[in-house]
């Protein structure tokens, strides 16, 4: 290795551990508004408890491939309200990592209205660059999903806002090159996508470079944003 892959090398691993500690802070800024939120349940939240016979804020669990993912709603409450980081709902695996998603549903010819401010603000709650066709995809914490009779399709945001260019809308069809929901939720049970909020289980790693005669750069945290 050349110096000039080494300060690339280095380079890379600076920019893993900024993007982990950022999931975490923006995790725990999206924890502490929904908290706030448990400490003032408005009459929706009430209904919506009644409905699911739950308490109000509780959060919803779905297993997929024996992974238990935490779904938890960020939409806004109310006229005078904002939805939390642009989003509608937090997808979390304690712990691992997390995404957030916003949800658009197509109006009566069919087509998806851009919100500028809001896809700006989800864009902006993600810490991999917006770079569709680099292999910091999998890494994306922010989602778009527009919805229709056909189904829910899901794109990294960044991809959402290259779709809709400097247009105001577009057609439904325009997005349906996106993942569905079963491969979403199947992917980000098995931690191929998402925001990290913690390093990856390297057990294996270290075993197989020190086989490979590699070297292994380690960073250890003390202390969590979450």
């Amino acid at each position: 290795m050349n110096e000039t892959e080494w300060r690339g090398t280095l380079t890379t691993i600076n920019d893993d551990i900024r993007h982990i500690i950022r999931n975490q802070r923006v995790l725990r800024d999206v924890t502490r508004q929904l908290d706030a939120r448990d400490q003032r349940p408005l009459e929706e939240d009430f209904i919506d408890a009644d409905l699911h016979d739950v308490r109000p804020g509780s959060a919803t669990i779905r297993e997929v491939d024996g992974v238990q993912i935490v779904i938890r709603k960020l939409h806004r409450r109310g006229a005078s309200s904002g939805d939390i980081r642009g989003a509608d709902l937090l997808y979390e695996i304690e712990n691992e990592k997390y995404v957030l998603i916003q949800y658009k549903t197509p109006d009566s010819r069919g087509r998806v209205a851009k919100d500028e401010e809001q896809m700006a603000i989800l864009k902006d709650s993600c810490s991999s660059p917006c770079q569709p066709t680099s292999s910091v995809l999998p890494f994306c914490g922010s989602w778009y999903a527009v919805r229709s009779l056909a189904g829910t399709v899901y794109h990294p945001v960044c991809l959402a806002e290259q779709i809709f260019g400097p247009a105001g809308s577009r057609y439904a069809t325009a997005f349906s090159r996106g993942l569905s929901r079963e491969t979403f939720d199947e992917l980000f049970a098995r931690c191929w996508i998402g925001a990290r909020t913690r390093p990856l289980d390297i057990s294996y790693l270290v075993w197989s470079l020190f086989n490979a005669d590699h070297f292994l750069v380690t960073a250890f945290q003390r202390g969590r944003f979450v």
